[in-house]
């Protein structure tokens, strides 16, 4: 086989020599065919051997090459521009030999191409490598290639063969593009329009940065039939790029990109556009996603064949660069570090250099936007303690950025105690009570929504700070610092945690959301998920013992410097010796005792005020007079040092000296019940001490019994229990379930408060819409509660199962208002004699956001003519293990939904509604089936709003007139 080296050349001396000598071994014949040279490039060309040919130059690269392909003898042609050599160790030779016998019908081949700074080009769409077959020609008088005459040719991609390209230095092709741009005018004012070289004329004049006629030309070839190999992602490249020069409007400019985007969802470039374009409009949080998106694509690149992209490493440093400012901005300072030192080093500094410098000095000069200070707040007046509180949080910390976190229906002014701070709403139904507040705290969004800080310190109006070394606490870079506990609080011993207290604590903001996306796998099948719930601190305590978690909480020294609550490690006395704290939580509530000089020695006066009592913690207290008998901490400590032998021994000890009604199982019921959970949860000993051992803690748990007065906490807790212990078939698993059953049952049914209907005196009449099908369980509850607001219920039974038609026609014969009927619900039928429907689901439970307000007063007060939306949670109705036949309109509430409520549409609306508005003050609770999950994790029934939602129903007075 004989191979001949080919080139067309014009004033190539300075790349002749270096291409032709990379093909040196390669070729039997060197053909140089010159069009004009004034340079040295013949006399080179000679030098190497090559046969010299000189063509008049016509404007028409095609003629050209096509003259040069006449005076070749080889088999096959290598023909490269002068720019072009060869850097590879294949023998193009007998890689050729090789193509010849394994593909009979290959005419000729692409090469991939590489720049000076070997970064991967787009392929060049001439053939380099190809036979010398009179069938083969070039066409085109510019962008040539090479095509079969009289039939098609076969091309193949040898990626093995890699040639580099030195023509595309700055100082040279703009001359190169002025002449390619001339030849492509040329041939349009000879031979008329040509779909094919609109993307030729744009990218010159791209190049040539006349950007509106870039624009113009692009657009031509965006929209014509005609697409040039592997360059389409280029097209809008090109586009994107001359409207951003152009100062296009970005929103224009976002359109644009998500176009390119769907024609090529797997090529980074395209994000990276976006991102940077919608930065630059001011849609951070959206552009932030783009660029992260660019990223991941970057790096695992799976472009198809046809994407063949403009991006290079050091392309991304712009990516980086850009996303150094958008963490910045999102108050993620080391993700911006990150990414502006990724910028330099991969651009060589020619990106991000400007963004690591400006980081340096803004993290100086951040503290102040470091850390947020957010104070929740519910009351529309404040005591004097809670102002002198204020008082101080402003006098010392009022450098800092201060929120108070409110309900969003609260109206309050505390004058100058609220100078400076800003103010974060929340739904009101997290400030109901401990257990809705903890629902907060642990709440993904509430986080998120200070996400451009480091810092949240958290200071409720029972705290007190003494002086400004919060800074000095936020360099410790700690997830979480509060004041440490006591290790007598029953709670915290069964977590083993002993920091740290929430009502006066520092929290990293990325540790808390890191940590709250992980919720499902740190609270699989957790045997504290309701502490947790009803204690939001216990949580982050619990995590910071988690060492898989890598969440950091200080050692108890530390934490006692940062806040004293309890007396811990003798603080009092240290305190008394004139030895200060950050701050201390609890002080008029807990200890007014000690702290009221303490406080008063920084410019306040309580002594005219009324003493403001304690808080008490009778539980706590009745632990400690326990330890005696019942000393839960020697029990765990057992436990937790693995010595089950003794841990079984001692239980057998409690149980021979102290009977039934004894207080220490009383007192410790809650701690035994969460000791049984982790024994059972934990599996840390063979079944057989294990069994036992759960045997054993069922019976000390059913002692406590005789006490059946149960805060409605430890109902709680103390349910969750029962699908666990009736896992096991033991006599004292099936005793105490039994007891549990029986008593909670008790505990509900003794709050039930159903009441006969009677008609509501009002001028205004309000009807409800519903179907029925299978929904008993929740029929009878539906019907009653929404005849406490409605005038009548309108039923339709058609679809009713025999069970449903019963309770339904129970209640009509009772004389209740429903109209039950079996056709297709028409509230146009009835329009003229109501002023508004309700179309409810058999499942949704209206309320009032405040327990204080009736519900039809707040729906009389809605003007007709238009529609409403109310906010809705999801819930499920519990039906205890035993009695689930029983009505009770007191129905206990399962929370399914952590997240804060979704937003439902409600028809409350005269007939003839035209807009859809926010009914503020309801809420609807809608029903489902008890999600398994929920059981398993033990939300029954006390998960957030749990208890605050049955009070509407349980406590909530109905107002009746005859």
């Amino acid at each position: 086989m004989n191979i001949s080296a080919c080139y067309i050349v014009k004033n190539e001396e300075k790349n002749i020599g270096k291409s032709i000598a990379s093909l040196q071994g390669m070729y039997d014949e060197l053909i140089v065919v010159d069009t004009g040279s004034t340079d040295n490039t013949v006399a080179v060309a000679k030098k190497y051997g090559a046969q010299i040919y000189h063509f008049c130059w016509q404007n028409d690269f095609s003629k050209a090459r096509n003259f040069a392909l006449s005076k070749l003898k080889g088999d096959w042609v290598i023909f490269l521009d002068a720019d072009n050599y060869y850097v590879g160790d294949v023998d193009i030779r007998e890689y050729v030999i090789n193509i010849e016998k394994e593909y009979d019908n290959v005419d000729g081949l692409l090469l991939p191409e590489y720049d000076e700074f070997h970064r991967e080009l787009p392929p060049s769409r001439v053939a380099r490598i190809f036979r010398n077959c009179e069938y083969i020609r070039y066409k085109g008088a510019i962008h040539e290639v090479i095509c079969g005459i009289g039939r098609n040719i076969t091309l193949r991609f040898a990626k093995e063969i890699k040639l580099m390209h030195s023509g595309s230095h700055a100082e040279i092709m703009p001359n190169k593009l002025r002449r390619n741009l001339s030849l492509l005018l040329e041939d349009i004012a000879q031979n008329g329009e040509n779909n094919a070289y609109y993307y030729y004329i744009a990218e010159c004049y791209f190049g040539l940065k006349e950007y509106e006629k870039a624009i113009d030309y692009i657009r031509k070839a965006i929209a014509s039939p005609v697409r040039h190999y592997q360059e389409e992602a280029n097209y809008y490249h090109i586009l994107l790029e001359s409207m951003r020069q152009c100062n296009y409007p970005g929103e224009e400019m976002v359109e644009i990109a998500n176009e390119a985007i769907k024609i090529f969802p797997n090529m980074p470039e395209f994000y990276g556009e976006q991102g940077i374009i919608l930065s630059s409009i001011g849609r951070y949080d959206e552009a932030y996603k783009m660029l992260l998106e660019c990223m991941e694509k970057y790096e695992f690149m799976d472009r198809e064949q046809n994407e063949f992209g403009y991006f290079y490493t050091e392309t991304m440093g712009i990516i980086y660069a850009r996303l150094a400012r958008l963490a910045w901005l999102k108050g993620e300072v080391e993700v911006a570090k990150l990414a502006a030192s990724l910028a330099v080093c991969i651009s060589k500094g020619k990106w991000g250099c400007k963004e690591k410098e400006e980081l340096k000095l803004a993290v100086k000069a951040a503290i102040k936007q470091q850390v947020v200070i957010c104070i929740p707040i519910y009351k529309t007046e404040l005591s004097p303690f809670e102002k002198a509180s204020l008082k101080q949080l402003n006098r010392v910390l009022g450098k800092y950025p201060r929120v108070f976190i409110a309900p969003k229906s609260l109206k309050f002014d505390y004058h100058e105690y609220s100078d400076g701070i800003t103010v974060e709403r929340f739904p009101d139904y997290f400030f109901n009570n401990v257990s809705s507040y903890s629902a907060l705290m642990l709440n993904l969004d509430f986080y998120q929504r200070f996400a451009q800080y480091k810092y949240m310190l958290i200071y409720q109006t029972d705290a007190f700070v003494f002086s400004d070394s919060l800074e000095q606490f936020c360099n410790m870079d700690y997830d979480y610092i509060g004041a440490p506990v006591s290790r007598f609080d029953p709670a915290w011993h069964a977590i083993d945690a002993r920091v740290g207290n929430g009502g006066l604590s520092l929290r990293k903001i990325s540790a808390a959301i890191r940590i709250l996306k992980q919720w499902d796998y740190i609270m699989q099948d957790s045997p504290f998920i309701n502490l947790f719930m009803q204690w939001e601190d216990l949580f982050w305590g619990y995590c910071g013992r988690r060492k898989e978690l890598s969440f950091t909480v200080p050692p108890v020294k530390i934490a006692a410097e940062f806040a004293v609550q309890a007396d811990i490690g003798h603080s009092y006395k240290k305190i008394l010796g004139g030895w200060r704290p950050f701050g201390c939580h609890g002080w008029y509530n807990l200890n007014y005792d000690f702290w009221q000089k303490i406080i008063e020695d920084y410019g306040f006066d309580f002594s005219k005020l009324p003493y403001p009592g304690k808080e008490a913690y009778p539980r706590i207290q009745d632990y400690l007079t326990t330890r005696t008998t019942v000393n839960m901490r020697i029990l765990w400590g057992m436990y937790r040092n693995g010595h089950l032998h003794n841990m079984l021994a001692l239980l057998d000890d409690w149980l021979e000296q102290y009977p039934a009604g004894h207080p220490g199982w009383y007192h410790n019921m809650e701690e035994l019940v969460y000791m049984w959970r982790t024994v059972d949860w934990e599996d840390k000993y063979i079944k057989s001490y294990k069994y036992l051992c759960l045997r054993k803690l069922a019976i000390c748990i059913q002692r406590g019994f005789s006490n059946k007065k149960f805060y409605p906490m430890l109902w709680n807790v103390l349910v969750t229990l029962i699908p666990y212990l009736q896992k096991y078939d033991y006599i004292e698993m099936k005793n105490l379930a039994k007891e549990i059953e029986t008593g909670w049952w008790e505990f509900w049914s003794g709050n039930a408060c159903y009441q006969k209907y009677r008609h509501l005196m009002s001028q205004k009449k309000i009807v409800v819409m519903t179907t029925a099908t299978d929904e008993w369980p929740l029929l009878e509850s539906f019907i009653r509660h929404t005849l406490t607001f409605a005038d009548a219920i309108i039923i339709d039974e058609r679809f009713a199962t025999d069970h449903v038609k019963a309770i339904l026609h129970k209640l009509e014969d009772e004389g209740l208002p429903l109209v039950i009927h079996q056709k297709a619900l028409n509230s146009k039928e009835i329009a003229d004699a109501i002023d508004y429907v309700l179309e409810l689901n058999v499942t949704d439970f209206i309320l009032p956001q405040k327990s204080t307000e009736q519900i039809r007063t707040l729906l009389e007060e809605l003007p007709a003519q238009q529609g409403y939306a109310i906010e809705t949670g999801f819930f499920a109705s519990y039906h205890p293990y035993a009695n689930q036949d029983k009505f009770l309109l007191a129905r206990p509430l399962v929370r399914q939904d952590r997240i804060a409520v979704k937003t439902n549409i409600i028809n409350v609306h005269k007939v003839n509604g035209k807009s859809v508005e926010m009914a503020k003050n309801l809420y609807v609770a809608r029903f489902g089936k008890l999600d398994a999950t929920s059981l398993a994790q033990g939300i029954i029934p006390a998960d957030t709003e749990l208890v605050d939602i049955s009070r509407f129903i349980v406590n909530q007075p109905l107002n009746y007139v005859d």
